[in-house]
């Protein structure tokens, strides 16, 4: 109906003209009706072609309009990105990556949540927000993890305590000083109280304290 032949239909849709042909006689015995009459080598649309290519327009310009908001999307236009992080690593390593975020998607807007660990997964399940970042792996068998980076375990001493000298410190020099920690039923917790397990010793501590701001600012 564009074109206004075969040929220049072929050429539109960067095909064969027998190719056009044979759709155009399959379309017409599937509906039932004439689409085209032909005339000095032109083809001319019938009523009826003409009541279903307008209704085919509409389809068309509804795609194009998708694809126009697809494509804002994927460019973080109008969208809002809701995801989570745990307190552990949400003053750190979160603004880091929110910042480069930002750097690639300048119009993105972001909801970002703290949880804790038993938070994350309702949150997802529930389809809260798309992610959670978290410094503890979750075994869970509707949701999947991705390792981003590995750490090291460290101790936090004050200023000027006799561990401060460089080097390894081990559990045993550990054990004969005030331990402030996180619960051993706690998932990060429990790292700790493993490590002291299998080094045979007993995980003493004088202050349990659940986020990693509140230990920092208590053993300051």
């Amino acid at each position: 109906m564009v074109a206004g032949t075969v040929n220049g239909a072929a050429e539109l849709l960067n095909v064969s003209a027998p190719g056009v042909s044979r759709v155009m006689n399959h379309a017409e015995s599937q509906l039932g009706i004439r689409l085209f009459t032909r005339r000095r080598g032109r083809f001319i649309p019938t009523r009826e072609a003409k009541s279903v290519f307008s209704q085919l327009n509409e389809v068309f310009h509804k795609v194009a309009d998708l694809q126009y908001a697809v494509d804002r999307l994927k460019q973080g236009e109008t969208a809002v990105f809701a995801f989570a992080s745990v307190p552990s690593i949400a003053q750190f390593i979160l603004p880091h990556a929110v910042r480069r975020l930002r750097q690639e998607f300048p119009e993105l807007r972001m909801d970002i949540n703290i949880l804790k660990i038993e938070e994350a997964i309702d949150y997802l399940l529930l389809k809260k927000g798309e992610v959670v970042a978290m410094s503890y792996k979750l075994d869970h068998p509707g949701l999947i993890s991705h390792p981003l980076a590995v750490g090291s375990l460290v101790a936090i001493v004050p200023e000027e305590h006799e561990l401060t000298e460089p080097g390894p410190v081990s559990l045993a020099e550990l054990a004969r000083y005030p331990l402030i920690g996180i619960d051993p039923a706690d998932p990060y917790g429990s790292i700790m109280a493993a490590a002291f397990e299998e080094a045979g010793l007993a995980l003493d501590l004088s202050i349990q304290a659940r986020f990693a701001q509140t230990v920092h600012a208590l053993v300051r």
